[in-house]
């Protein structure tokens, strides 16, 4: 039976990913039931929408299992967005162990709670493709078959391969997922189990941000690369150089994906790779010098506004297409609803100290 109402537990809702979802689920009629770190950023959160009634849980540290076993209660669904982005760890396991214990803990819990019906994960592209960062498998394909091939070992680094925050990331979501699979298949619960894989995420900000400081990583990065602008300039084909990961996936086509896959029926054991499409920091920096004309000084003149996009690999999302009805929005739309915020928060910023990049 699809899910038409009840309460959803999700994880990680004063994220980039998880407030974009959160919105989506609560507008649909669902209650929602949020977890956080830090009930600072649910109360700004609620704050910003005043409107929504969404009840708060602190979750400390995914990487005790259990934790979710009391916030599970109750619940119909529960989708699973928390998992640290974050690229200033300095060892392999503070990223690693948060993704795969919190993702055992959600079904665990799931697995305790006769209301579940369906369990979404929020994987990533990075457990499809295979470290693009280090330039592995340029002109693939890839599509939900693929994983990516990194283990434990390669997250922690080596005496030979130093630690790499980026690897560590994709091995830990690639970890975390198969260990999902492996519980379904071993444990047999009561509920099935859905597996998203959008890519990096451009979009409405939609957390709560007062300040550049309150970006997420992905929005950090991005803004990084505005003020940083005259030197990101590449013309010509792309390459794992100049753009390492050059697919993006809209919040709100994350959001909208995450709604369906927890709500209609037949897509239980499914993964789905969710990409709106391809960029380049090039085509970026020439959509916002044109759609933000008083922001011009940040940015060079780029040649044929940086088109056309070449990719140095390529995605298959026609099982989203199919099963799900993806129609992603353009790049064009993502990164002017982005660059918003971004420019609002640089300006705030600027009347507050009186100095901004």
């Amino acid at each position: 039976m699809p899910l038409t109402e009840g309460t959803v537990l999700i994880t990680g809702v004063t994220g980039l990913v998880g407030s974009a979802i959160a919105l989506e689920i609560e507008r649909a009629g669902f209650k929602v039931r949020a977890t956080t770190r830090d009930l600072e950023k649910g109360t700004a959160w609620s704050s910003k929408y005043p409107d929504l009634n969404v009840e708060w849980v602190l979750i400390q540290d995914q990487k005790d299992l259990g934790v979710y076993d009391d916030a599970m209660k109750g619940c119909v669904g529960a989708i699973h967005a928390a998992g640290p982005f974050v690229l200033d760890h300095t060892a392999g396991e503070d990223i690693m162990n948060p993704q795969i214990n919190g993702t055992l803990s959600i079904l665990q819990a799931a697995a305790k709670e006769k209301s579940v019906k369906r369990v979404v994960y929020t994987s990533t592209v990075a457990a499809i493709q295979n470290a693009p960062h280090l330039g592995n498998n340029a002109g693939t394909t890839y599509d939900e078959s693929f994983w990516n091939e990194g283990d434990w070992e390669q997250g922690l680094g080596s005496e030979d391969i130093a630690h790499n925050p980026v690897t560590s990331y994709g091995c830990g979501k690639t970890l975390a997922e198969q260990k999902a699979w492996e519980f379904m298949k071993t444990e047999k619960p009561h509920f099935d189990l859905v597996a998203l894989c959008p890519g990096t995420g451009y979009g409405p900000i939609t957390q709560a941000c007062d300040s550049l400081k309150d970006l997420d990583t992905a929005s950090e990065r991005l803004w990084e690369h505005i003020i940083n602008a005259h030197n990101e300039v590449h013309p010509g084909p792309l390459n794992y150089i100049n753009d390492p990961s050059p697919i993006f996936t809209n919040t709100l086509d994350t959001a909208e994906a995450h709604l369906k896959a927890l709500t209609w029926p037949g897509l239980g054991g499914q993964r789905y790779l969710l990409i709106s499409g391809y960029y380049s920091y090039t085509r970026i920096i020439a959509i916002l010098k044109k759609a933000f004309p008083e922001e011009a000084y940040r940015f060079p003149d780029v040649p044929d506004e940086g088109l056309p996009i070449e990719p140095w690999y390529f995605v298959d999302c026609s099982k989203a297409v199919k099963d799900l009805g993806w129609r992603p929005r353009t790049l064009d739309e993502s990164i002017i609803a982005e660059g918003t915020t971004l420019f609002e928060l640089a300006k705030k910023e600027k009347m507050t100290n009186g100095v901004a990049k």
